[in-house]
């Protein structure tokens, strides 16, 4: 970017309040707001108000880019060594009067990404992503269209649903001057966030994913926003562009059809009162989320239920007190999504002053039709990686088995909110697999605070990718670290007290990748056939101080770690995607005297991948065959 485009970014008002505005908090008001900040941010601000990149070489930085961890997996040595520094450096910007941050060109902006990510960002993002950060008014280009005014005038656009993707493009057809009209059934803006309301409904993710790159905020209370907050953001950002006098609320789309002899759509709309009309179109938008519709299950007994029960987008929530005081010494059951159920009752049962019951999924049943959830009674686990995904799961599934869990993981808020959802069976330590210490301190904290290790299951992962010729040493080095130095002093760290009980089960998570290689997945593929040879090496030694050593080998699990791989990318024999849960019923086996002579094993849950080719087209075959 040019030093011309740079200083024009600091005159444009608009753009200054993106950037950053002038402050003068107090030191112990900087303080409190540095110890909350995510740290690898913290370094991007420091480089920001000084304008030395050296500090990127003189502090630590992350250590690995994990989706939705703020912290970069740093220790807690580095975060706050970080964090000292970055308290000097702003305090002293502030003193200074805040003067204008300072812009990277092109190499530094290099430098500081290759930072942040832990990693290495190719140049040919470099353009992408300073768009999305936004430093100057180049960095965001709008491209001159080869339309006339005239003909954009004459080209109307019709948008269904005003949530996120439609106040998006709203925006975009504002600027090109394109005339547009969104139609929503909702009486507002904001799309699920203004259908669900229901008491403690909030995102799951941090809430700067939230933003548009346009228009990021600083303004979130949480770093997992609540409703009100997100809706408040997206009725402003449509109000500042101009995009809410353009919608329809109260009006449903229920048909369009497309008019080729014209070009045209007629889009055939119904208002809320009940009335039917037409609207023509060149160009017909969906902006529906899939959040849109509710789906009801068919839950045994609901049609004859005589309390109350609703959708947690029904408009009853609007009105959450009254529904609370209605339900007064009842009990409260929700069914299904686990991150929802923790979210409405979290905001229902201390209003209501009520026990509640939450059931995400049904217990297996034994082979007398009984549920089983007592499987682990008495047994205590330490789960690493345990904040979210599998690991998450696995705690929950050990917990509706009877046992008492030691989640440990470097995602401390996910895994100290997870706690807290669980309540008293689970404890969370922070746990970086790769240091001794941290094992150490979560092993004792296991046997000091629920009396016994009974179960360690060896969880956390992280993945990359790369061909030989861009897999750097320390990508190699540092997926080995994690994936398989992490399972080994994991192991290494509870035999004592294993051995002084003279039991103990051991869960290695492994991959169908410790059973086949994969292209590009070096790293990960030598990992975890690693963890599936220490897991028989440890088997052999420990089998006779009555400890058993198995692992699990799952194929494509939907987590937050693989949500961005298609659900295709594998033929499987079942055709779908597993949910962690199923991986977590193969652990609380495994975890059980159910599997009491096994060890050594390996257990694959992956449907069918590993079983060899899913030729889906052989069936169309007659069965005959020839020879030339």
């Amino acid at each position: 970017m040019s030093a011309d485009a740079a200083e024009r970014g600091q005159s444009d008002t608009g753009l200054r309040r993106l950037i950053g505005l002038p402050f003068d908090d107090p030191d112990d008001v900087v303080r409190a707001a540095v110890e909350q900040a995510s740290v690898p941010a913290l370094l991007m601000s420091m480089v920001h108000m000084t304008g030395d990149v050296g500090l990127l070489d003189e502090l630590p930085g992350p250590y690995a880019l994990i989706a939705m961890d703020l912290q970069g997996a740093m220790s807690e040595d580095d975060k706050n060594r970080v964090r000292r520094r970055a308290f000097e450096v702003i305090v002293d910007y502030r003193d200074r009067g805040c003067p204008p941050p300072f812009v990277p060109d092109d190499t530094d902006l290099s430098r500081m990404l290759a930072v942040v990510s832990a990693g290495t960002v190719p140049d040919e993002f470099l353009d992408y992503v300073a768009a999305d950060l936004r430093f100057t008014p180049d960095d965001q280009p709008v491209a001159e269209p080869v339309s006339t005014p005239r003909q954009r005038a004459a080209f109307p656009v019709v948008v269904m649903g005003a949530g996120e993707s439609g106040i998006l493009a709203g925006i975009r057809l504002r600027q090109a001057g394109i005339p547009f009209t969104i139609i929503d059934r909702n009486d507002g803006v904001g799309g699920t966030w203004q259908t669900n309301r229901y008491p403690g409904c909030r995102v799951d993710i941090p809430s700067q994913y939230y933003t548009y790159s346009f228009e990021p905020a600083d303004h979130w209370a949480h770093h997992y926003a609540t409703q009100p907050e997100i809706l408040a953001y997206l009725r402003e950002v449509a109000d500042r562009y101009d995009v809410t006098s353009h919608v329809r609320t109260g009006t449903e789309v229920i048909a369009a059809d497309w008019d080729t002899t014209h070009s045209v759509w007629h889009v055939r709309v119904r208002t809320a009162d009940g009335v039917h009309e037409n609207l023509d179109a060149r160009a017909l938008i969906c902006a529906v989320g899939q959040f849109s519709n509710a789906t009801i299950p068919d839950v045994p007994g609901a049609e004859s239920f005589p309390g109350p029960a609703f959708h947690t987008g029904s408009p009853r929530w609007s009105t959450p007190t009254r529904v609370c005081r209605a339900t007064t010494g009842t009990r409260v059951a929700t069914y299904r999504h686990c991150s929802v159920r923790a979210s409405s009752t979290s905001g229902v049962g201390p209003d209501a002053s009520i026990p509640t019951t939450t059931t995400c999924s049904a217990p297996p049943p034994d082979d007398k039709g009984e549920k089983m959830s007592e499987r682990l009674a008495g047994r205590v686990a330490l789960i690493s990686g345990g904040a979210r995904g599998m690991g998450a799961s696995h705690v929950r599934g050990m917990v509706a088995q009877g046992a008492r869990v030691v989640a440990g993981d470097i995602l401390d808020d996910a895994g100290r909110a997870l706690a807290d959802e669980v309540g008293d069976a689970v404890r969370y330590v922070h746990l970086d697999v790769t240091r001794p210490d941290d094992w150490r301190a979560a092993v004792d904290l296991t046997v000091q605070e629920l009396g016994s290790l009974d179960v360690l299951v060896n969880n956390a992962g992280i993945v990359n990718f790369g061909l030989f010729e861009d897999y750097s040493l320390e990508d190699w080095r540092s997926i080995l670290d994690v994936n398989l130095t992490g399972v080994f002093l994991g192991i290494k760290s509870v035999v004592p007290q294993m051995k002084k009980q003279g039991a103990g089960s051991i869960i290695n998570i492994s991959s169908i990748e410790g059973l086949a290689g994969t292209m590009a997945s070096h790293g990960y593929t030598a990992s975890k056939f690693g963890v599936r040879g220490i897991t028989k090496s440890a088997a052999l030694e420990l089998g006779p101080s009555g400890i058993r050593v198995n692992s699990i080998h799952p194929g494509l699990i939907r987590t937050p770690m693989t949500e961005w791989v298609p659900d295709d990318i594998f033929q499987t024999a079942l055709g779908r995607v597993a949910e962690p849960s199923e991986v977590s019923a193969l652990v609380v086996y495994l975890a059980s005297d159910e599997s009491s002579y096994s060890t050594g094993s390996e257990f694959v849950v992956d449907g069918g991948v590993v079983a060899g080719l899913a030729h889906k087209d052989f069936g169309t075959l007659n069965g005959s065959t020839s020879a030339d």
